[in-house]
């Protein structure tokens, strides 16, 4: 088994990686950056080299003019071809204001490797369990983020998965899992994509435990496993039926009782 790893214990040539990210991003910034920071596996202590992306939030005190941007952009591309990982990075810059005072579609600068939907999810991910590289600290640079906000992000992410059954199996079944513990959930609570898989083994029939220790297996093994896809899609039903209160409320009615 590959060992999971955080920030602080990642293999050299990962916290080497991670320096560079932000050292080039702050070149290419300047003044404008106002907060960088490492959140999702990598933060949580569930990051493994051969599946796990690197979660970045950048923070700027301004809108970034269009020749920043760009140069923004080719400098993360560049970044993605020479990452030592597997998983690629996947970095969100937003407005230092508009990361302390949510609303609702928050205004991006850019997002690469990522989409504007799942921007409440990265704000309260890395204000909750990130690691601050530059800037204030996390739970003072980013606001409240609202419940709708954050099950619209958990929600739109479950919907985007459904055509990536045969080609991501895995990140299918793990993203249910998660799913499923947001959606059900009192309140919301940061867990890794293992510790909700754990939580789902818990409560899902025991063919689907299967399932999900299989995935399990490949996420933290890099394993060899096959995947039925209609078991993944029982599993989805599973995740929709059990958490169909919040589904309804986030799709249809945007109610947020």
């Amino acid at each position: 088994m590959t060992r999971p790893q955080n920030i602080a214990s990642a293999d050299l040539d990962i916290r080497k990686y991670v320096i560079r990210l932000a050292a080039e991003v702050g070149d290419v910034l300047g003044e404008r950056l106002a907060g960088l920071y490492v959140h999702g596996s990598l933060a949580t202590g569930s990051f493994f080299r051969n599946a796990s992306d690197i979660d970045v939030l950048v923070l700027v005190t301004e809108a970034l003019p269009r020749t920043v941007r760009d140069r923004l952009d080719q400098t993360l591309r560049e970044l993605n071809r020479s990452r030592p990982t597997k998983g690629e990075i996947e970095v969100t810059v937003v407005q230092r204001v508009h990361a302390k005072n949510y609303e609702h579609p928050m205004p991006v600068e850019l997002q690469f490797n990522s989409k504007p939907s799942a921007v409440p999810a990265q704000l309260l991910h890395a204000k909750e369990r990130s690691v601050r590289l530059v800037g204030d600290e996390p739970q003072h640079a980013i606001g409240p983020v609202p419940w709708y906000a954050f099950m619209d992000a958990v929600v739109s992410d479950f919907d985007d998965k459904a055509s990536r059954i045969e080609t991501k199996p895995v990140s299918v079944i793990l993203n249910a899992c998660r799913t499923l513990h947001d959606a059900t959930v009192p309140s919301i609570r940061i867990v890794s994509k293992i510790q909700a898989a754990e939580c789902a083994l818990l409560v899902v029939p025991e063919h689907l435990q299967a399932l999900i220790r299989n995935a399990l297996d490949v996420y933290r093994e890099d394993a060899s496993r096959s995947f039925d896809p209609g078991q993944i899609r029982e599993l989805r039903a599973f995740v929709e039926e059990h958490a169909s209160s919040t589904f309804q409320k986030v799709r249809d009615t945007g109610d947020e009782e």
